[in-house]
C-alpha cells in the first residue's frame, strides 16, 4: 500500500500567516484532517500533526523519511503585505517527475475554483521540500492577507478536499475503488507485560494504549523494526516483534 504524508503547516506557538481573523495553523490543519480522511480508504495516511501542536520542520522531515512514504504534501496558506496578492500556487524542489506533475495537477483544478493560477515555483531553501527523501510539494491554499481568496477557501472547501485527494491518488497511481484485499491480523506475543500501541513509530512517542498478550490486531503496514496497528478504535504502531502474523 502507497503511503502519503499530509503536513499542516506551522502549529501549537506558531500561528503562520494571519488575517481577517483567521490563522493559518488553523486553516490547514482542517484541510489536512478532511484530506486525510478521505484518503484513508485508499492508502496509507501518515500525519506530521493532527492537533495544534508544534514540530520543527526538519523533525517533520525526518518522520516523513522514517514512515518510508511515497509521497509529501505540505499544506499553508500564503499572506503579503500587498492586499491585492491573490491566488494558489505550488512549491516544489525540483520542477520535475512525480512533484511536477502534481503540482501542475493542482494548479489546474485550484483555478477551476477561481484561484488565480500563480503556476510552480521552485524552491531549494525550504527545508521539508529539501530534507524528504520521497516526492514533496507544498501547496499555498490562496492567501490569508486577501479577502476574496479566503471567501473562495471558505465557499469551495469541499471542493478543495474532493481535487486534493484526487491528485494524490493520481500521482500515486492508485485506483478510486476501494481495496477488496483480505485484512492482515497479528496477534500480540509478548511473555506477559502488555504492547506499548504508540503514536508514531519510536520508544519515544507516546502510549496511545496497552495491548494485553493474545489480543488480535489489524496489521496496517509491516516493517522491519515495527509494524503499523489497528487496535479497537486507535490506530498507532508497536513493535514488529510481538506480532504473531495469523
Amino acid at each position: 500500500m502507497k503511503t502519503v504524508v499530509l503536513d499542516a503547516g506551522h502549529g501549537g506557538k506558531d500561528s503562520g500567516a494571519v488575517g481577517y481573523g483567521r490563522k493559518e495553523k488553523d486553516d490547514v490543519l482542517k484541510l489536512v484532517l478532511a484530506v486525510g480522511k478521505k484518503l484513508d480508504d485508499y492508502v496509507d495516511v501518515e500525519y506530521t500533526r493532527k492537533t495544534d501542536i508544534y514540530e520543527s520542520v526538519s523533525k517533520k522531515a525526518s518522520d516523513a523519511n522514517a514512515y518510508k512514504a511515497d509521497l509529501f504534501v505540505s499544506f499553508h496558506r500564503n499572506s503579503a503585505d500587498d492586499k491585492n496578492a491573490n491566488g494558489y500556487e505550488s512549491l516544489v524542489y525540483l520542477n520535475s517527475g512525480k512533484a511536477k506533475q502534481f503540482a501542475e495537477l493542482m494548479n489546474r483544478d485550484m483555478e477551476k475554483l477561481e484561484f488565480k493560477n500563480r503556476g510552480t515555483k521552485v524552491r531549494k531553501d525550504l527545508c521539508v521540500l529539501r530534507k524528504t527523501t520521497m516526492t514533496a510539494a507544498l501547496c499555498e491554499f490562496g492567501f490569508i492577507s486577501n479577502e476574496h481568496d479566503n471567501s473562495l477557501f471558505t465557499k469551495y472547501f469541499d471542493d478543495i478536499v474532493k481535487l486534493t485527494v484526487n491528485n494524490i491518488l493520481e500521482v500515486l497511481g492508485v485506483s478510486t475503488k476501494k481495496s477488496t484485499v483480505k485484512k492482515k491480523k497479528g496477534l500480540v506475543n509478548t511473555k506477559s507485560s502488555p504492547l506499548m500501541l504508540r503514536a508514531k513509530a519510536s520508544t519515544t512517542a507516546s502510549i496511545k494504549a496497552r495491548m494485553q498478550k493474545g489480543c488480535v490486531v489489524e496489521v496496517l503496514k509491516t516493517g522491519d523494526k515495527w509494524h503499523k496497528v489497528k487496535y479497537g478504535s486507535e490506530t498507532g504502531y508497536c513493535s514488529a516483534k510481538y506480532i504473531k502474523m495469523l
